[in-house]
């Protein structure tokens, strides 16, 4: 999946949309390759250091570890699913309405231009 966003370019004296492409890009990137391998690998090797060290262990402690082994394991799975296309099309979904504002920002500047032109091209009448 490629990180790159279509960039619309704003025509010379059109409004510029406020949108950082680049902190976009960099966001996808981590969203689609980096997070969900990076946290997978974390949680993986929590799962095998928990059963090294929870093998044969019993009582109220033991409990405790469980309970809370369980919690993070939850979250490490939501930050994996999170890392995963839904938040790069939240991030791509973002830059597409970006893109469309600068169209429209470069549509109502060409039409400034072209009822400039426009004007110049009448005849000036006297009165």
């Amino acid at each position: 999946m490629s990180t790159e966003i279509e960039r619309v370019q704003p025509i010379p004296g059109a409004q510029v949309v406020d949108f950082d492409y680049e902190a976009a890009e960099d966001a996808l990137a981590i969203a689609t390759r980096r997070l969900p391998t990076v946290t997978g690998d974390v949680l993986s090797e929590r799962v095998t250091a928990a059963e090294a060290v929870t093998d044969e262990w019993r009582g109220h402690f033991r409990e405790e570890f469980d309970t809370a082994e369980t919690n993070l394991r939850s979250r490490f799975s939501t930050m994996v699913s999170y890392g995963g296309p839904w938040i790069g099309a939240d991030i791509r979904a973002a830059a597409t309405k970006a893109n469309e504002r600068q169209r429209e920002y470069n549509q109502a500047r060409q039409d400034e231009l072209d009822a400039e032109e426009a004007a110049e091209q009448e005849p000036a009448t006297t009165g």
